[in-house]
Parts: C-alpha cells; structure tokens; sequence
C-alpha cells in the first residue's frame, strides 16, 4: 500500500525503533546474527514486555553459530525470568537454503526488508537501504516465509508466491522512481532525532 525508504547512515535505526515501539500485536525478526545491546534488540525486549508476540531467528552457519546460540540463550533466559511471550532459535535450513543472510522483520502490518544489520554500527556507519513496505498483503507473505523458516525442514514456499513477491517489488522500484520523498538528516540532539519522519513512495 505504501512503500518508506530508510537509508543508512540516517533515518534507518529510528525508523526501525519507531516502527517496533509502535507494535501492538507480533514483531518477528530474522538475520545472520544480532547484537543483544543494541538499540533494535532493546526496542524487541520493550515489546514483549507489553505483551506484544516476539519471535527472532537467527543464522546457524558455523561462522556466527557459537556467538548467535549465546544471543539466544540469553534472550530465553530474559523470556523465563520475566514471563515473556518472546521466543529466539538458530536457523535450521535442512537443504532449504544454505544460510540466513536475510535482513528482515514484520511488525504487525509493515515488512521492513534490506542490507541493514540488527546493530547499531551498520544503522550509524554503514552504507545501508532497507524497504519498509507498510500493508497486510506484504506482511503477509513476508510472514508466511518467516513462519516456513521458523519451523526449518523442507517445505519450500510456492513459486506462485516468490513470482507475486518479485512482481510486487519491481512494482515498488517502478513507484519509488516515479516520487519519492526522502527525510532531512537527523540532527545531533535525541530530541530532533525523535522527529525525523520516513520518506514516504506515492
């Protein structure tokens, strides 16, 4: 219904914060790995403390293994200790694909999908993009996959649907280059930052 652009460096980190502090009923996360202080990971605690459903996965290949099995026992640890319908696991492809290296999450009604890592350096540092596609068919799909990829084994998701997902982004491309309207740069203080609106595609 409506597609944000969220550049790194700018308005990527606050935008994605924003979008999971507004969460009312399922944020659902997955990437290669995740840093457990970060300002994405804290905004994730924040919404299932308002009882909000959170599921996080993360990538198993060997290189971050070890470091993503640390991040998920101590989120579960949080869960247990505080009651918390939050839920993280490692990844397990079993022919599927061969690693994650997926940046994603849906919350509620908006996908959010690009090369922004869940870390405060690749939102501050690093040269990213990320797609906020704000609608419930998107979320929807998006969803489906998260959900196929939760459960691990081998069922693939339908080629009439991964068709539908490339046809909608090429339509999302087609939109973006027709008007976009991008955010001014965030400025130094916390409350400005506040501010920074998404740039909206119409």
């Amino acid at each position: 219904e409506r597609v944000s652009v969220l550049p790194a460096p700018g308005n990527a980190g606050d935008a994605v914060v924003s979008l999971v502090d507004g969460a009312d009923r399922r944020v659902d996360v997955v990437g290669p790995s995740a840093e457990p202080g970060g300002r994405v990971f804290r905004a994730v605690v924040r919404a299932a403390r308002r009882g909000v459903q959170v599921r996080i996965l993360l990538g198993s290949a060997w290189y971050v293994r070890d470091e993503n099995r640390a991040v998920v026992e101590r989120l579960t640890t949080v869960a247990e200790r505080e009651d918390l319908p939050l839920s993280a696991r490692l990844a397990e492809p079993k022919g599927r694909y061969g690693s994650v290296h997926a940046k994603g999450l849906v919350v509620d009604d908006t996908a959010v999908v690009g090369s922004l890592n869940w870390n405060d350096h690749a939102a501050a540092e690093n040269r990213e993009v990320a797609l906020a596609l704000h609608g419930e068919r998107a979320a929807a799909y998006y969803r489906r996959v998260f959900r196929a990829d939760w459960r691990g084994g081998g069922r693939q998701v339908p080629a009439g649907v991964v068709v539908a997902a490339l046809l909608a982004a090429g339509l999302a491309v087609v939109v973006l280059r027709r008007r976009v309207s991008w955010s001014r740069e965030p400025d130094s203080t916390d409350d400005q930052r506040r501010d920074v609106r998404w740039p909206v595609a119409e």
